[in-house]
């Protein structure tokens, strides 16, 4: 019952980037996709205009999907989420 915490950070843990939606985790693919750091942009369909559910069912957030997910960091170092999960029933 845990949610991934949307945090990707370097090893070296200098640099972090939070994401705040899946718009936002689109570019950012796209970015690492650019760098030559991951093959494709599992997002890339993904229209944020589009709010149905049957369009958002269409991609996948869990922790085994976005723990694949590498992105990029300012400076051009790899990045990779935080691998700690928060309790659903966080209050």
């Amino acid at each position: 019952w845990g949610i991934p915490i949307p945090i990707w950070r370097t090893e070296d843990g200098s640099e972090e980037k939070c994401i705040g939606s899946l718009a936002q985790l689109k570019e950012e693919c796209q970015k690492a996709v650019d760098k030559g750091l991951m093959n494709e942009n599992p997002f890339a369909d993904f229209n944020p205009q589009d709010e149905s559910e049957e369009h958002y069912n269409q991609f996948d957030i869990h922790k085994h999907i976005v723990d694949d997910i590498i992105l990029v960091s300012e400076s051009g170092k790899p990045m990779y989420r935080e691998p700690d999960l928060i309790d659903v029933w966080f209050d």
